[in-house]
Protein backbone atom coordinates (compact mmCIF):
# COMPACT_ATOMS: atom_id res chain seq x y z
CA UNK A 1 0.00 0.00 0.00
CA UNK A 2 2.37 2.34 0.78
CA UNK A 3 4.49 0.99 -2.44
CA UNK A 4 1.31 2.78 -4.75
CA UNK A 5 0.47 5.47 -2.46
CA UNK A 6 2.09 7.57 0.07
CA UNK A 7 2.82 6.37 3.99
CA UNK A 8 0.65 8.48 5.25
CA UNK A 9 -2.33 5.95 4.37
CA UNK A 10 -1.42 3.33 6.29
CA UNK A 11 -3.03 5.76 9.08
CA UNK A 12 -5.62 7.18 6.77
CA UNK A 13 -6.81 3.70 6.82
CA UNK A 14 -7.79 3.33 10.58
CA UNK A 15 -9.86 6.63 10.33
CA UNK A 16 -13.43 4.57 9.10
CA UNK A 17 -12.60 2.18 12.01
CA UNK A 18 -11.97 4.58 14.80
CA UNK A 19 -15.16 6.66 13.15
CA UNK A 20 -17.70 3.53 13.95
CA UNK A 21 -16.07 2.64 17.10
CA UNK A 22 -16.93 6.09 18.09
CA UNK A 23 -20.36 6.10 17.06
CA UNK A 24 -21.23 2.74 18.33
CA UNK A 25 -19.71 4.20 21.91
CA UNK A 26 -21.89 7.17 21.31
CA UNK A 27 -25.38 5.27 20.30
CA UNK A 28 -25.03 1.97 22.73
CA UNK A 29 -22.85 3.49 25.78
CA UNK A 30 -25.30 4.96 28.40
CA UNK A 31 -23.92 7.00 31.65
CA UNK A 32 -25.01 4.99 34.91
CA UNK A 33 -26.31 7.22 37.41
CA UNK A 34 -25.44 5.13 40.29
CA UNK A 35 -21.73 4.39 40.09
CA UNK A 36 -19.84 2.77 42.78
CA UNK A 37 -16.21 3.13 41.99
CA UNK A 38 -13.51 0.87 43.67
CA UNK A 39 -10.47 2.80 45.53
CA UNK A 40 -7.54 2.49 42.96
CA UNK A 41 -5.17 -0.16 44.05
CA UNK A 42 -1.51 0.90 44.90
CA UNK A 43 -0.26 -2.73 45.71
CA UNK A 44 -1.88 -4.55 42.79
CA UNK A 45 -0.71 -1.82 40.48
CA UNK A 46 3.25 -1.22 42.11
CA UNK A 47 3.71 -5.59 41.99
CA UNK A 48 2.33 -5.95 38.69
CA UNK A 49 3.94 -3.05 37.19
CA UNK A 50 7.28 -4.30 38.71
CA UNK A 51 6.56 -8.27 37.70
CA UNK A 52 6.03 -6.51 33.71
CA UNK A 53 9.36 -4.33 33.97
CA UNK A 54 11.72 -6.23 35.05
CA UNK A 55 10.13 -9.29 32.49
CA UNK A 56 10.44 -6.45 30.04
CA UNK A 57 14.12 -5.64 30.85
CA UNK A 58 14.83 -9.50 31.01
CA UNK A 59 13.61 -10.13 27.18
CA UNK A 60 15.06 -7.08 25.73
CA UNK A 61 18.46 -7.58 27.32
CA UNK A 62 18.70 -11.32 27.78
CA UNK A 63 19.86 -12.05 23.92
CA UNK A 64 22.51 -9.33 24.68
CA UNK A 65 23.72 -11.09 28.13
CA UNK A 66 23.91 -14.42 26.90
CA UNK A 67 20.50 -15.29 28.54
CA UNK A 68 20.51 -17.42 32.02
CA UNK A 69 24.32 -17.01 31.65
CA UNK A 70 24.18 -13.85 33.56
CA UNK A 71 23.83 -12.66 36.91
CA UNK A 72 21.61 -9.65 35.74
CA UNK A 73 19.04 -11.66 33.74
CA UNK A 74 18.81 -13.89 36.97
CA UNK A 75 17.97 -11.40 39.06
CA UNK A 76 15.38 -9.65 36.32
CA UNK A 77 13.56 -12.81 36.18
CA UNK A 78 13.25 -13.39 40.11
CA UNK A 79 12.07 -9.80 40.25
CA UNK A 80 9.47 -10.33 37.81
CA UNK A 81 8.40 -13.78 39.27
CA UNK A 82 8.27 -12.27 42.93
CA UNK A 83 6.09 -9.35 41.56
CA UNK A 84 3.63 -11.61 39.56
CA UNK A 85 3.94 -14.05 42.60
CA UNK A 86 2.54 -10.83 44.91
CA UNK A 87 0.46 -9.27 42.91
CA UNK A 88 -1.57 -13.06 42.34
CA UNK A 89 -0.97 -13.30 46.51
CA UNK A 90 -2.52 -9.70 46.31
CA UNK A 91 -4.94 -9.77 44.63
CA UNK A 92 -6.39 -13.54 45.38
CA UNK A 93 -6.32 -13.23 48.80
CA UNK A 94 -6.69 -10.00 50.39
CA UNK A 95 -9.69 -8.24 47.74
CA UNK A 96 -12.26 -11.00 48.90
CA UNK A 97 -14.51 -8.36 51.21
CA UNK A 98 -14.24 -6.19 47.43
CA UNK A 99 -16.84 -9.00 45.97
CA UNK A 100 -19.01 -8.54 49.00
CA UNK A 101 -17.10 -12.04 51.10
CA UNK A 102 -16.90 -12.17 54.15
CA UNK A 103 -13.66 -14.51 54.01
CA UNK A 104 -10.69 -13.75 51.76
CA UNK A 105 -11.27 -15.07 48.03
CA UNK A 106 -9.06 -18.40 47.89
CA UNK A 107 -8.75 -20.88 45.18
CA UNK A 108 -9.79 -24.62 45.37
CA UNK A 109 -6.55 -25.92 46.15
CA UNK A 110 -5.85 -23.60 48.73
CA UNK A 111 -8.93 -24.40 50.29
CA UNK A 112 -11.01 -22.11 49.41
CA UNK A 113 -14.17 -24.08 49.37
CA UNK A 114 -15.11 -25.11 52.72
CA UNK A 115 -17.08 -28.15 52.92
CA UNK A 116 -15.32 -31.45 52.48
CA UNK A 117 -17.67 -32.58 49.55
CA UNK A 118 -16.04 -29.54 48.17
CA UNK A 119 -12.72 -29.63 48.57
CA UNK A 120 -12.53 -33.48 47.63
CA UNK A 121 -14.25 -32.42 44.36
CA UNK A 122 -11.42 -29.57 44.36
CA UNK A 123 -8.85 -32.50 44.92
CA UNK A 124 -9.21 -34.69 42.04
Amino acid sequence: MTYDYSWRWVFYINLPVGVLCTLGILIFIRQTRNVHREPFDFVGFLTLSLGIGALQLMLDRGELKDWFHSSEIWIEATVAGLGFYLFTVHTTLLHGSAAGRSQPARPPFMGGERTPAAQARACG
